[in-house]
């Protein structure tokens, strides 16, 4: 009777490894297959940090957002769920720390990210591309204290 106990335990322990395995490495997959098929990505801002002007953003699924990635043509909404923030000022590409590149206006964006009216939010429309793009960008946020702030996150742009 005991082996069979044993044996059922392992049994039942195996089928919960595998199925685990399965769950946590399927979801980043299968989110990506449904993100692609959005028109929008919502990029929630859940924490400021004055001190170290950090923004703590989320994309909809609770996966930390300081890189996220986004699919040619979509929209990027920016959430503003933080009460401490008091607005954006801007959110524009980070000027190219190597001197040699010259042209600093090409960007994602086929509309350029603005607040959205009657709201804190902000949206913006990443262009199409047949290339993936990496952009490093800025936010200009102020806190509830009028204080302007700069935040560098990144996004990763992929072709449909």
């Amino acid at each position: 009777m005991m082996i069979d106990t044993i044996y059922s335990f392992k049994t039942v322990f195996s089928i919960f490894m595998v199925s685990w395995l399965i769950c946590s490495c399927a979801p980043a997959k299968l989110i990506d297959e449904v993100d692609k098929r959005k028109s929008t990505l919502v990029i929630r801002i859940r924490m400021s940090n004055p001190v170290s002007h950090k923004l703590t953003m989320f994309d909809e699924y609770g996966r930390y957002a300081s890189t996220f990635v986004v699919w040619s043509g979509q929209y990027i909404k920016w959430n503003i769920q933080d009460s401490d923030i008091k607005s954006f000022t801007d959110i524009k590409k980070k000027a190219p720390v190597d001197s040699t590149i010259t042209d600093s206006t090409k960007t994602i964006y086929f509309e350029k990210p603005a607040k959205l009216s009657g709201a804190k939010d902000w949206k913006g429309k990443v262009k199409e591309t047949t290339v993936e793009l990496e952009e490093e960008y800025f936010i200009l946020w102020q806190d509830k204290n009028g204080v302007t702030h700069t935040y560098d996150p990144f996004i990763q742009v992929r072709p449909q």
